[in-house]
């Protein structure tokens, strides 16, 4: 996901530099899986594929064992905390998927439920530059599972329908808070997110969404709206650079410009957030093959 930053934590000087993501994937490694309970520790998505950027976020999978189940709280919150020490050194941010490796094949593929991403972590689990431990054979089977377009159209439907929800749920007005930061962050990574749904659905990769939907017959309403947040994305990443390219903390009005940029942008990135993933919805709800 691309990360969305309050100005208090550019005022802090917390913007990754150019080598921070891959420090922080290498500390992530080496310290997690060092755990006595760790069976396996794996990054994967834009760091080792060589696409992160200053908004990346840093994607990694733990499984661990439960010894007892009154010792799994004490399990996840060393990691947690090992995770977080890295990510307060580092200034990434870490998205962890943490899995007790105990669980069963029908509560695991709920939590991966969307096809391209039990396969993508199928394949990251065989880098070994970026993986230690076990393989977890449970979602190497889960990944080699097919599906037909009724799932597919129901996986998709889910998550239109749940970014929907959010949207609805959204403060009106942009402020510092998580809520809003987590929404904008939402409605920013919407258009790359239908992109990978579409090809899911599709059973082949899309080179660019608008090109793909407008051939399939999607309302104008609708592919400006996704047009409207892809462009908000770029600018948002262009807001970024000035913070990760000063040395030392930034200068004060530079910081009141962000705000007030994002201050104008949010209700906007809202906005179409709400009609791409109402009409998204409506479209793949009805379309035939």
């Amino acid at each position: 996901m691309g990360v969305v930053y309050s100005g208090a934590e550019l005022e802090q000087g917390f913007v990754p530099n150019t080598d921070d993501h891959l420090r922080a994937a290498r500390s992530a490694l080496d310290l997690v899986s060092g755990l006595e309970d760790t069976q396996l520790t794996v990054v994967h998505g834009s760091v080792p594929e060589g696409r992160f950027n200053v908004r990346s976020d840093l994607d990694l999978l733990v499984t661990y064992r439960t010894v007892t189940p009154t010792n799994e709280p004490v399990v996840v919150r060393e990691i947690n905390s090992i995770l977080d020490q890295i990510s307060h050194d580092t200034h990434v941010k870490i998205e962890a998927n943490i899995w007790p490796v105990e669980e069963s094949v029908a509560a695991r593929r709920e939590r991966m439920y969307d096809l391209l991403f039990s396969r993508h972590l199928a394949s990251s689990m065989l880098e070994p530059e970026w993986v230690i431990g076990e393989v977890d054979p449970t979602i190497t089977e889960i990944a080699r599972a097919s599906y037909d377009t009724d799932i597919l159209r129901r996986v998709i439907l889910n998550y239109t329908t749940y970014k929907h929800a959010g949207f609805t749920k959204s403060p009106s007005t942009f402020s510092e808070t998580d809520r809003v930061l987590s929404a904008f962050q939402r409605a920013l990574e919407l258009p790359k997110s239908l992109e990978r749904k579409m090809g899911q659905f599709l059973g082949a990769p899309t080179h660019g969404i608008r090109e793909t939907l407008v051939g399939l017959g999607m309302n104008n309403e609708t592919l400006d709206a996704i047009e409207t947040l892809r462009c908000l994305d770029c600018e948002y990443t262009g807001l970024l650079l000035p913070f990760q390219q000063n040395a030392g903390l930034p200068d004060k009005d530079e910081v009141t410009k962000y705000r007030d940029r994002l201050t104008a942008a949010y209700p906007l990135a809202i906005d179409n957030g709400l009609v791409a993933s109402s009409g998204f919805s409506n479209f793949i709800s009805t379309y035939q093959s």
